[in-house]
């Protein structure tokens, strides 16, 4: 069992020791094995106390969990690294106007990613070839899973031409 001085059975994180989230968005941090909990420090999390917090810092930052069990053992965790990374820039450029009539297109190409998802369409390249008018979304994804939208309109003008 655990006497008064033996912190051996205070568990203090149940998360590794690193975590990475994308700004805008949150991860929880978890602790276990003891009775209370006191987070440190409190930037961007939702309580300094617990067993599980929501991180959604702005920067990067280093957190420690205390915890103490029923007998006031405490041990304190390893620093559990959080790295805020910054949102991929999303943008669409197109190879010519966007106003176009039938039969014709423009290409649209979204700013550099790992990945890219267009909608409509659901084609996964960096550029697209556009017929038909319509609001086009690209979602950039970067190496560390952040991901931004951005949004191009192409304009598509039907013209028939009379018949000689």
């Amino acid at each position: 069992g655990i006497r008064d001085r033996d912190v051996t059975g205070v568990q203090t994180c149940a998360l590794p020791i690193y975590s990475s989230i994308c700004l805008g968005t949150s991860t929880v941090l978890s602790a276990s094995g003891a009775i209370t909990y006191v987070w440190s420090p409190s930037i961007g999390l939702s309580s300094s106390t617990g067993n599980s917090v929501t991180c959604n810092t702005q920067s990067s930052i280093n957190y420690t969990v205390t915890g103490t069990n029923a007998n006031g053992c405490s041990a304190t965790s390893s620093i559990i690294n959080v790295t805020a990374n910054p949102l991929p820039t999303a943008t669409v450029s197109a190879n010519g106007p966007t106003s176009f009539c039938t039969g014709n297109n423009v290409v649209l190409t979204a700013s550099a990613g790992s990945s890219f998802l267009w909608s409509p369409g659901g084609q996964t390249t960096q550029s697209i070839t556009v017929t038909n008018s319509g609001t086009y979304n690209c979602t950039v994804t970067d190496a560390n899973g952040c991901n931004a939208t951005s949004v191009r309109i192409a304009e598509g003008h039907g013209v028939s031409l009379p018949k000689a």
